[in-house]
Formats: structure tokens, C-alpha cells, sequence
């Protein structure tokens, strides 16, 4: 399952609690974790010299009806793991379809 996540450009505007509406991603987001069925978390960090910025991150997930966490980090993840404030962003469910018979 692929996932592209946006992150806004970093500007004071973005930071109004008026423009914020629910699953914001926050401007300082510099890394995701995304675990599936409640699994491990795979994270994968933002490489981007610039803002916006998109992250790109892949994660296997069986077939048939999955769920998926995504938490947002305001700092890089190293090899120690996770270090800096973690935010929850979602969960979702994937749903099979049915082939028409």
C-alpha cells in the first residue's frame, strides 16, 4: 500500500488554529510511522530541502480488510527509534472488493 503524504509550507498563516481542520499535518512534520493491523510502525522521514514537501512511504499489508495508524513526528527518526513530539494523524480501514461473478 503506498501512501503520499503532503506537508504544507512552513509560513506563520499555516499555524492559525482557525485554518487547521482535522487530520492537519503540521509544517514541522519531518518524519511519519505508519503501522498496519496494528502491527510495528515503519517510519520514514521527510527528505525534502524545501517546502512543501511530499513523503512518499510504502508498507506491505495482507490482503483482505486492513487498518492503518499514521502518527507525524516534528524531528528526523534515527536508528534509536522515534525522538521529538508525536502527533496521531488517522487510522483508515481498507476494505476488500468483491469481483463481479
Amino acid at each position: 500500500m503506498q501512501f503520499t503524504i503532503v506537508v504544507p509550507a512552513r509560513n506563520g498563516r499555516q499555524f492559525h488554529s482557525g485554518l487547521r481542520k482535522p487530520k492537519f499535518i503540521s509544517p514541522a512534520t519531518q518524519a511519519v510511522g505508519i503501522a498496519v493491523n496494528s502491527g510495528t510502525f515503519a517510519y520514514f522521514n521527510a527528505n525534502c530541502p524545501s517546502s512543501p514537501c511530499t513523503i512518499q512511504a510504502e508498507v506491505s499489508a495482507p490482503v483482505g480488510a486492513d487498518t492503518f495508524s499514521v502518527t507525524t513526528w516534528d524531528a528526523p527518526i534515527g536508528p534509536g527509534g522515534p525522538n521529538g513530539s508525536q502527533n496521531e494523524l488517522a487510522s483508515a480501514v481498507r476494505r476488500p472488493t468483491s469481483a463481479p461473478g
